[in-house]
């Protein structure tokens, strides 16, 4: 939000000057944002038609559900009390002594209730009994000019921010400078364990701030709107940072001009080594160590397979399908009758060629170690891919990724890749095919729930799954550090995406 400059000396102003100087500037600041978002109220009350872009015609409703702004511009945004105020949340009345804790309930502010506080206070008598109610209520005599648009709560929509809240505010601003002076005063002692005692009694620091306080709403901030990438002024504030840069390189006249061919330039220089950059990483990502080794192809990316997936990295020959079976069921019984499953597995799922093939036909199997999946974000809608591993030897680990499959569950379905193979049936197509471990819904539940908490047990048997079927990687925890640990939480807050697909 643009600063507001003071026409005048700000040191020759008394104390009500000053007061009525801020008070002029909260008006001003909504009176210009009523001004700038006029054209959306009527929209926000009845709607407007909209031909949306999957060729459906729908109703919409405009409105405000994120503002990502510090705390001093949050609280001219919404109109409340600065920091130091007695209640100086833009989201909820918790009072000044209490904003420590993070764990506590209080109560939210809505367009009503604020909207009721001005009503009373409107009603009060004298002016000290007028100040006294919007103070106990961490308010200023301001309507909010959302107050009448639908859809649109200014203190829900304040978002926490990463940027001021973490690492400028609780680190920044207070706990960086408490460990220089630890740092000072203990250069030779155990610095982390007297650091990590209890801060506030050993070091007298108070965690009374509005920074510490805002964490207590972070939860709910992201159940509304998502990860908190989707708020941070991160974004924003690095635009500014680019804008200032770009202007100093100005004779600041037309700068205007000038800013946009320097940008124009940086962008071109920016692709350029963003291609650069994707193509180093695609490289080492698509050739693993050991298949440089061993002298193997890197990347098998046939023209035939699926343009949602791409099977890589060869693992040993082509071989028939009941040899194969037989020879790894010796060592592993998750192969055994992988020849016979993998008939039962064609009849079901593609009876054309079962009619076409007889028992003593003969199949053709080439195992894989990595496979690429390409799907579409249902965050932005733009193109993603995940590459997963089948090895049991990567870079000296056992790597066994888990994907996530696209089937009729009500919630996302999760497996784990225990082999990749390319079939060749007795009538010529190929057909990709993944052995996984599927997940159950588990009956254990941990001592702590959350929102959203899964708890999965993984099943002892394996089963076949076409290729076209696996939609993305996915990431589980185990619940124990036990080696043969089954049991696991899906973790759904590894990306907008996966979190989207999970609680939609």
């Amino acid at each position: 939000m643009p600063i507001i400059e003071d026409p005048s000396d700000p040191s020759s102003r008394s104390a009500p000057e000053k007061e009525e100087w801020a008070h002029f500037k909260r008006e001003i600041y909504q009176k210009i944002l009523n001004k700038v978002f006029h054209s959306l109220k009527r929209r926000s009350q009845f709607g407007e038609a909209h031909h949306c872009a999957d060729g459906v015609n729908r109703v919409l409703y405009p409105g405000i559900l994120i503002e990502s702004q510090d705390a001093e511009e949050a609280a001219y945004f919404c109109g409340c009390r600065a920091a130091s105020a007695n209640h100086p949340c833009p989201k909820c009345l918790v009072a000044q002594p209490d904003l420590h804790n993070i764990s506590g309930h209080f109560e939210l502010r809505t367009p009503e209730s604020m909207k009721a506080v001005l009503t009373q206070a409107s009603k009060a008598k004298t002016k000290k009994a007028k100040e006294k109610i919007l103070k106990d209520n961490g308010m200023h005599n301001i309507e909010h000019f959302l107050w009448d648009f639908r859809f649109s709560d200014p203190y829900r929509a304040y978002s926490y921010d990463t940027l001021h809240s973490d690492d400028l505010g609780k680190w920044g601003k207070h706990l960086w400078e408490l460990l220089l002076n630890v740092l000072e005063e203990n250069a030779f002692y155990d610095i982390l364990k007297k650091f990590c005692t209890d801060v506030e009694q050993e070091h007298g620091k108070s965690f009374d701030f509005l920074k510490q306080h805002t964490s207590h709403h972070v939860i709910q901030d992201i159940i509304d709107k998502g990860t908190v990438d989707n708020f941070s002024t991160r974004n924003g504030e690095g635009f500014q940072q680019e804008s200032a840069q770009a202007f100093e390189q100005t004779n600041m006249k037309d700068a205007e001009h000038q800013m946009c061919v320097i940008d124009k330039k940086q962008e071109a220089i920016a692709r350029i080594r963003m291609a650069i950059d994707n193509d180093i990483k695609a490289r080492l990502d698509l050739e693993p160590t050991e298949d440089i080794i061993k002298n193997q192809p890197v990347l098998d990316l046939e023209s035939e397979s699926s343009k949602t997936w791409r099977l890589g990295s060869q693992d040993g020959k082509k071989m028939n399908l009941r040899v194969m079976a037989a020879d790894l069921a010796k060592a592993d019984l998750r192969y055994r009758n992988l020849d016979e499953r993998l008939r039962d597995f064609i009849s079901y799922n593609m009876p054309k060629e079962a009619v076409q093939m007889r028992y003593e036909d003969d199949i053709y199997v080439q195992r894989y170690k990595c496979v690429v999946l390409k799907y579409q974000s249902v965050e932005d809608w733009t193109e993603g891919t995940d590459i997963m591993r089948c090895n049991a030897n990567f870079h000296g680990r056992r790597q066994f990724d888990c994907v996530i499959i696209h089937d009729d569950a009500p919630k996302l379905s999760v497996a784990r890749l225990c082999d990749l193979f390319r079939c060749w049936l007795p009538s010529g197509k190929a057909v990709g095919l993944a052995l996984v471990h599927r997940f159950s819904c588990s009956k254990c539940k941990p001592k702590t729930l959350w929102d959203g908490c899964r708890v999965l047990d993984e099943e002892s048997h394996t089963t076949l799954v076409q290729m076209e079927y696996l939609l993305c990687g996915a990431l589980v925890c185990p619940v124990s550090e036990r080696a043969e640990e089954k049991t696991y939480y899906f973790v759904d807050s590894v990306d907008p995406d996966i979190f989207l697909r999970e609680n939609s």
